[in-house]
């Protein structure tokens, strides 16, 4: 989701990808990873935990593919960090810069059942030919936007459209189909493919979907006790990120908690040095 205010905890925990033709980056499992999508704050030199530790030591920066400028990537990459841009794959966004590449038919009108909940944001179609032309379209540009700014990675959010009332039809083989074609592209432009949640798939399509994807990014899955649902990710030897926004994770041998406030908001971060699904 495209979040306003909130910085997460975040969580590194546990990589590898097939070689192909093309070279992308493909994260270890030991890496460390800052989820900071809405808070460039967060990897100020200034911020740190109570312990003093610098929450920007983290090795991997996730962060938002369109307010994150060129020159901050180059800025970031010249520290040796590796940087994941964010955005959504699933759903239309009117406030961001390419709003209007997406056919109007393919996100619909508010009010209609293609809203998601919560948020102002719409399911997008990737059931009708149509429209997956449009949106295949659209998100390639992302990624190739991605490419130019210097990301390493993306993390297309929003890609369990068929688990929810999406108003468009969009079924369990439409989202599989465009998730494969989502790091497909991805690794056709040299950038590392991260899944964001899509447990169900991990479990109905490990093979494919474990295969495809260089690392797994999860939302909420010490919260609701689903984290051993991507536990075929750990067990190939690729990176698992557990994004947790309400509830502290229990700690265990080798990870370590974090705790500051930045831009005037208290937050609370966790990272996981160790595998933990």
């Amino acid at each position: 989701m495209h979040l306003a205010t909130l910085l997460p905890i975040f969580l590194a925990l546990s990589t590898s990808a097939q070689a192909q033709s093309v070279a992308w980056y493909k994260p270890s499992t030991n890496a460390t990873f800052l989820y900071t999508i809405n808070d460039d704050g967060a990897i100020s030199a200034t911020a740190k935990s109570s312990s003093g530790l610098q929450v920007n030591k983290a090795q991997i920066w996730d962060v938002d593919l369109f307010t994150t400028t060129k020159a901050q990537i180059t800025s970031y990459k010249s520290r040796g960090k590796k940087i994941v841009c964010y955005f959504s794959a699933g759903s239309y966004e009117e406030d961001r810069p390419d709003s209007a590449t997406f056919n109007q038919a393919c996100y619909c009108n508010k009010g209609r059942t293609c809203k998601m909940s919560g948020w102002d944001e719409w399911w997008v179609d990737i059931h009708s030919s149509a429209c997956k032309t449009n949106i295949h379209s659209v998100m390639e540009a992302r990624i190739k936007l991605a490419k130019s700014k210097g990301c390493d990675i993306v993390d297309p959010d929003n890609v369990d459209s068929y688990t929810n009332e999406n108003g468009h039809g969009n079924t369990e083989s439409d989202q599989l189909a465009y998730n494969l074609w989502l790091a497909e592209t991805a690794h056709a432009n040299g950038l590392g493919a991260a899944l964001k949640n899509g447990g169900d798939l991990v479990q109905a399509y490990t093979t494919q979907v474990v295969g495809a994807f260089d690392l797994v990014l999860v939302e909420q899955c010490e919260e609701y006790s689903e984290c051993s649902t991507y536990s075929p990710f750990t067990k190939a030897g690729k990176l698992a990120v557990d994004i947790e926004y309400s509830k502290e994770p229990k700690l265990k041998a080798g990870w370590f908690s974090l705790r500051y406030n930045s831009l005037g908001l208290s937050y609370k971060n966790v990272v996981k040095t160790n595998p933990a699904f």
